[in-house]
């Protein structure tokens, strides 16, 4: 079995825009990672999602708790 890949579900995308460098990007849900994780001065989690702006390489969020 061959998997070809024929394009980008449009619909599927997302927008955010950093807040460093005012960029406009575009990004799918399997660009997202976890930024960082630990635990705050409460003991709770302390989690960010996102990825790396690559105009500037600041962290955008998506999501964070």
């Amino acid at each position: 079995m061959t998997i070809e890949i024929v394009g980008v579900d449009e619909s599927k995308k997302k927008q955010k825009t950093c807040v460093n460098c005012a960029t406009i990007l575009k990004y799918t849900p399997s660009d997202v990672v976890v930024l960082w994780e630990g635990h705050d001065y409460s003991g709770g989690t302390d989690e960010a999602k996102g990825f790396k702006c690559p105009r500037c390489g600041h962290n955008v969020i998506t999501e964070r708790w």
